[in-house]
């Protein structure tokens, strides 16, 4: 049926220009005055010819191919009965509509078979018999008129059943032709394509020869530092202290490789700590001008560019970090890591020549390995740091500040001092129930930070000791001193406004104890019953109050 309406739609299209021309044809009769050369009511049903044409289209012919033979006999009839007529353009436009019609038959029916060949020239005949039938009536029969008619019939007949050989022909072979045409293009596509295959596969085999050719060099090589890597590895992957693992690496290629000097600067992401290695087989120690270099700059041309550097045929005039040594080959190999350079690692040889690109290529394996290793003992000291830390606030957690305590006071010195502050959040029940427990821990996180921040700014600790309840620990700070300290924090706290659901603004409060040792405490257990003392003490007095210990507080509770 979609080849139908594609031909319909075709069809329709040359109806329409042709119903624009007749119009302007009628229009010039009518200002022209003058009469028509074709009939009104030909003109009336060629337009409802075409608009019948188009309702059957909207409608799909109803999915049914009997009612388009149907319809195509009725419009071949009514354009059959105007072949009779006698004005000459009345008769070629009528002949013309009836033969496009056949032809479109012809096409869209596809006759193969002598029998539907048959069918089809009989449903071209049929309308000039009922045509000449009707016009026959409705004129004097003669016998001029009956030969005449008798003639026409017979040369529509032929013309009709040559008009539908040679149509079904021609489609005939033009199919042929079009399929010999694809088949033919399939063909070429698919040469194409095995040509196209058979270069990738020639590309793929020279490449993997070279690359063969390529690896057995390098296998040569790879087997003599195997063993030296592996050593190393075994080394550099169990140790988990930065400090330790560059002095291992330093030691293992200054052994191996048998250059004569091997330096290693790390900075530590985490903490910025700087570690700074130098091996040497000579007797100059040189360590504190290598840490010196690195501050000043001299190395910065090896760091900021990230790419390693190798000279064997060294001038020590170029080089400002090479004293009182003698340098002839010479490799940098910055330590990168996420397209960050955090370190150096430098080795140094007298002999000029001692250096190729096998052994840039063996330094840079060397600086993976150091990678790992140094990720391994960050990702050590990071789970070390979540051991010790609370979750919620990222204060130390009660254990290590209790261990931080004892640790202070067995290194405390002669006339030295310590401080502890110990606070609670005041009410911090009746702010859950009121808020919920998940805005009590933003106060919690939100005083946490302050008293963290002015830890810090003291040089001291800061540790969660129970839920609501903190401990900050004050090294070589008095009472006095500690005092001042603790109440800016206190009143910070006070200041405090956290924001419950972007309107309310809820203010907290603290009991605060401080004491001090040796001053009034004299040993870790004493210091924190005295200073949870002084801090109960001002729950017990009014609460948002700083309790500073001092002999005769416990006699007063």
């Amino acid at each position: 049926m979609d080849r139908i309406l594609n031909y319909e739609q075709k069809i329709l299209k040359r109806h329409t220009l042709l119903i624009i021309i007749l119009l302007f044809y009628v229009l010039f009769c009518y200002f022209d005055k003058r009469e028509l050369a074709i009939p009104f009511w030909g003109m009336i049903i060629f337009i409802t010819i075409t608009i019948s044409r188009l309702i059957l289209m909207r409608i799909n012919y109803g999915h049914k191919l009997a009612i388009y033979k149907v319809a195509n006999l009725l419009y071949m009839t009514l354009y059959a009965y105007y072949i009779h007529d006698e004005r000459l353009i009345v008769q070629g436009l009528s002949i013309l509509l009836f033969f496009v019609n056949f032809i479109e038959l012809i096409v869209i029916l596809e006759p193969e078979t002598p029998s539907e060949k048959g069918n089809l020239l009989w449903m071209g005949a049929l309308p000039l018999v009922i045509s000449g039938f009707v016009s026959t009536i409705l004129t004097a029969l003669t016998i001029e008129i009956i030969i005449y008619w008798g003639i026409l019939w017979v040369v529509l007949y032929f013309v009709l059943n040559s008009l539908a050989d040679y149509v079904y022909e021609q489609k005939k072979i033009f199919a042929n032709l079009n399929i010999e045409i694809q088949k033919n293009k399939v063909e070429k596509e698919s040469l194409e394509i095995e040509k196209i295959k058979y270069k990738k596969l020639h590309h793929v085999l020279l490449t993997q020869k070279q690359e063969i050719e390529k690896k057995n060099i390098e296998l040569n090589r790879v087997s003599s530092e195997m063993y030296t890597q592996s050593e190393l590895l075994r080394y550099i992957s169990s140790v988990l202290d930065i400090d330790e693992l560059i002095g291992l690496v330093a030691d293992s290629i200054i052994g191996a490789i048998g250059v004569d000097t091997c330096m290693l600067y790390v900075l530590d992401e985490g903490t910025n700590e700087k570690f700074y290695k130098v091996n040497t087989v000579i007797e100059y120690d040189f360590l504190e001008s290598f840490k010196t270099d690195i501050e000043k700059g001299v190395y910065s041309r090896f760091y900021e560019n990230g790419k390693p550097f190798m000279d064997s045929n060294v001038d020590i005039h170029e080089y400002p970090f090479i004293q009182h040594r003698e340098v002839g080959s010479l490799i940098i190999v910055p330590l990168v890591k996420s397209d960050q350079v955090y370190g150096l690692l430098i080795a140094e040889h007298h002999t000029k020549d001692m250096f190729d690109h096998n052994s840039m290529n063996f330094f840079k394996s060397i600086i993976s390995q150091i990678n790992i290793a140094i990720n391994n003992a960050n990702l050590y000291s990071k789970m070390e740091e979540i051991a010790i830390r609370d979750g919620l606030t990222g204060l130390y957690n009660r254990e290590h500040i209790q261990s931080i305590i004892i640790e202070a006071i067995d290194h405390i010195e002669k006339d030295d001092v310590l401080s502890l502050a110990l606070l609670d959040i005041d009410r911090f029940k009746k702010i859950n129930d009121t808020y919920g427990h998940l805005f009590g821990d933003e106060v919690i996180k939100a005083v946490s930070k302050i008293i963290q921040r002015i830890a810090n700014e003291h040089d001291g600790h800061a540790g969660r000791y129970g839920g609501e309840e903190f401990l900050v620990v004050l090294p070589k700070k008095n009472l006095k001193e500690a005092e001042a300290i603790v109440t800016a924090l206190h009143e910070e706290i006070k200041a405090l406004e956290i924001i419950y659901k972007g309107s309310a603004k809820v203010k907290v409060d603290t009991s605060i104890g401080l004491s001090a040792l040796p001053t009034v405490a004299k040993d870790v257990e004493s210091l924190l019953h005295r200073a949870d003392n002084a801090m109960y003490y001002s729950k017990n007095h009014g609460r948002g109050r700083l309790i500073v210990d001092h002999e005769n507080l416990l006699d007063s509770l």
